[in-house]
């Protein structure tokens, strides 16, 4: 059985050799925004889900696929990081992203008051 991040990490890893292979404009734009998806779920739920040395650094960095990021991993004897047991608990990292998706969502970057003189 693999973890929720494990199988994000496979997708990512996937969708990654699908933008880096041949095909147009589209089809790099269409894979860019399914990497960038996976991306942010994996920051978003499992900070340090790339830390050096674990499988997601492997897959991330080295552009590797999933399954030569885990030989590669269980070669350099490290062990995966386990996320559910950071410093906050399940319900503070949940608060934590919330406020920095409301964050990212509302910060306004004009300024409006000085588009027109009257």
């Amino acid at each position: 059985m693999i973890t929720n991040e494990q199988y994000l990490v496979q997708r990512f890893a996937e969708a990654l050799q699908q933008y880096n292979s041949n095909g147009d404009n589209a089809h790099r734009k269409y894979w860019a925004g399914v990497t960038d998806t996976y991306q942010n779920l994996l920051n978003e739920a499992f900070p340090g889900w790339a830390d050096p040395g674990t499988v997601g650094w492997h897959v991330l960095n080295g552009g590797m696929s999933y399954d030569a990021a885990l030989s590669a991993w269980n070669s350099s004897d490290k062990e995966e990081p386990d996320h559910r047991s950071t410093e906050r608990d399940p319900e503070a990292r949940h608060w934590n992203a919330v406020t920095t998706w409301a964050e990212r969502h509302s910060a306004v970057d004009w300024d409006y008051s000085n588009d027109y003189d009257y």
